[in-house]
Parts: C-alpha cells; sequence; structure tokens
C-alpha cells in the first residue's frame, strides 16, 4: 500500500484528507475521490501514562481542571453533545468551522449512494475504550485493537483479498463503532477496514498505550444512533445476544451485518461526534502535551 508524501499536522501525524489510498479490495468504485490518510513519522514514540478512567457525566466534572476541560487521559463515553452540563466546559474551545484545515468534512459522510446490499462482505462490532480514539480514527483512518483483535481481522482481510481475486466480487469488511463503556447507550458510525494490518508500528496518539499495530480505515456513516434501534438484532454465535451486547471484535453474520448498514445509512440522527470534534481536539492537544513533557527527576 503507498501513501502519498504529504505535510504533517501539527501533532506529528497526517490528518484525514492529506493523502489517498488506492483501496483495490474496497466497497468503493475506482473513480471515487475521496482522500484518506496515513500515519505520519514518530509512530513508535509510545511513552507509559496514568490514565483517569471516567464512565459517567457525574464523574466528568471530577476530572476537569482549573479551566474546566477533561483530564486528556480520561476516558469518556461521550462528548459535550451528550451531557447537558458539560457543553459549559467546552465554552471557551474553538468553534468547529476552526478545524477546516482537518479536511475531516460532513459532507463526506452519510452519502446517500452508500451501498448497502452485498452477496458477501464480513462485520464486525467494534468497543472503544474512549470516543476520544474515534476522533482520532475518524481524522487519521486508521483503528487498532488487542492482538487479538488486529490478528483476526487481519486474517478476515487477507482472506477476502483471496475470495475477491477468485470472484472477481468485493468482499468489504464493515466495523460498526461504539464505546465500550455501558453509559454510551448508542452506536456512532461506521468504517470499512481497507487495508492489512502493520504489526511492526505502533502508534501513541490513543488513549491508552495498550495498542500494537494499525490498520487503515475509511468511515462512511457518521451519526449518533441509539441502542434502540438496534437491540432487535440478536448474533447467533454470541449466544442470541442483541448487537447492542456484546465484546469487542465480535464478528456478526452477513443478513444481520446488511440489516446493521441499512438502519445506519437510514436513520435520521440529530448529533455526531462531528458535533464534538473541536472538543477532542483540544483534548488530543492535551493529551499529546503530556505525554511529550518531559519526565522530572
Amino acid at each position: 500500500m503507498n501513501f502519498c508524501d504529504v505535510q504533517q499536522s501539527s501533532s506529528g501525524y497526517k490528518s484525514a484528507g492529506q493523502s489517498q489510498i488506492l483501496r483495490e479490495f474496497s466497497s468503493l468504485k475506482i473513480n471515487d475521490q475521496r482522500h484518506y490518510c496515513a500515519p505520519g513519522t514518530r509512530l513508535n514514540d509510545k511513552p507509559k501514562t496514568q490514565l483517569w478512567k471516567v464512565s459517567n457525566a457525574a464523574h466528568m466534572k471530577e476530572k476537569c481542571n482549573i479551566r474546566g476541560v477533561l483530564e486528556a487521559t480520561a476516558h469518556i463515553s461521550r462528548g459535550p453533545r451528550g451531557v447537558g452540563q458539560m457543553r459549559k466546559i467546552v465554552s471557551d474551545l474553538p468553534a468547529v468551522d476552526k478545524w477546516k484545515w482537518l479536511s475531516v468534512q460532513r459532507d463526506d459522510y452519510n452519502l446517500q449512494d452508500f451501498q448497502t446490499k452485498y452477496d458477501n462482505a464480513k462485520f464486525y462490532i467494534i468497543k472503544a475504550v474512549s470516543e476520544d480514539d474515534i476522533h482520532k480514527s475518524i481524522k487519521y483512518n486508521v483503528w487498532s485493537s488487542t492482538p487479538y483483535g488486529n490478528s483476526k481481522v487481519n486474517a478476515a482481510f487477507l482472506e477476502t483479498q483471496d475470495e475477491t481475486s477468485e470472484v472477481d466480487t468485493a468482499c468489504p469488511i464493515f466495523l460498526f463503532y461504539s464505546v465500550r463503556v455501558t453509559e454510551s447507550g448508542q452506536f456512532v458510525g461506521v468504517a470499512e477496514m481497507i487495508g492489512k494490518v502493520d504489526f511492526a508500528k505502533d502508534l501513541n496518539f490513543w488513549q491508552t498505550d495498550d495498542w500494537n499495530g494499525f490498520f487503515p480505515v475509511m468511515w462512511h456513516i457518521i451519526k449518533d444512533i441509539p441502542n434502540t434501534r438496534l437491540r432487535h438484532i440478536t448474533i447467533e454465535r454470541n449466544n442470541k445476544k442483541p448487537v447492542t451486547h456484546t465484546r469487542d471484535m465480535q464478528e456478526i453474520g452477513l443478513q444481520q451485518g446488511l440489516e446493521m448498514l441499512k438502519i445506519f445509512k437510514d436513520y435520521t440522527a440529530t448529533t455526531s461526534i462531528l458535533d464534538d470534534f473541536s472538543f477532542y481536539e483540544k483534548r488530543e492537544q492535551l493529551l499529546m502535551a503530556k505525554r511529550n513533557k518531559p519526565a522530572s527527576y
């Protein structure tokens, strides 16, 4: 896979819209002109950091610093769009139009011509540790999981490449994203795995430093979809549990996956993580500053 040489962002990584990947085995048509990102340099710089785990709005306030900004390493299930009182905390953050340079534009997602019918496709449920990581996935078009999770989807990707070569029909791999903590109560979007896992390189901008390797993704749908819209869909291979109550990297069947794709496309949402991008941009800046701060002795 070849990445374009592009200018790096201030964080040292290339953000969405700054390079393009030729997606030979994806669901996209060859003439799709949207752009995708690639990780830049400094990929192995992953210092250890102490985590403050925050799982609900009541605890969020306690983890704010004197300027009212959440501690950068806290785990949160949803940004200020989801909790009314939290909107005051980010009142001093830049407006959404301040991050247009990222080329993360709403018009690139939730497209009307997004395909939801496939004869062959694979589907997985993603349980992110924090919504911060979903922000970074959208911004940098990458994802990472546990060693088991990365190996699982990498094997699936290589298998779909073989199948595509044999029958000349794309077999895309779709990932349905939600946040691991139960307070989330929603899914936040759909991305597609568009390349194999690079096990040799790590990214140091994730909310924890537990993840090794990464793989490129492309986001198709970004919207908040309540669990109530999806609870009726169950997974045979997971004791018929609903898709809203499952573990990370749980594979779901073709029919269930196609039904979820259609729900994600058709649902009229009033909010999405894009509403909170400025909030997460600020948190990423604070996190990187914290991790890059020289250790005191």
